[in-house]
């Protein structure tokens, strides 16, 4: 997962990661805290994500702003 801001990103981001399934909507799936330097304008992020799932990911800055959120589905290759 990677973040990109004009402005700083603040001393710490929070992602907050959903599985999606048409039957249930939105399950919250788990939560990453990241310490960053205030200066910092680029950050990632590494994490696994199952294949053939549905999600959504929402990244928050240290005052809890939503900073973006990103729907997507990954599909596995044959």
């Amino acid at each position: 997962m990677q973040e990109t801001n004009t402005a700083s990103l603040g001393s710490k981001l929070t992602y907050k990661i959903y599985t999606v399934t048409t039957k249930d909507g939105e399950q919250f799936n788990q939560s990453i805290d990241q310490a960053i330097q205030p200066d910092c304008f680029f950050v990632w992020q590494p994490h696994v994500f199952v294949t053939n799932s549905r999600y959504k990911v929402e990244v928050f800055n240290d005052a809890n702003k939503l900073l973006c959120s990103k729907s997507f589905e990954l599909i596995a290759g044959k």
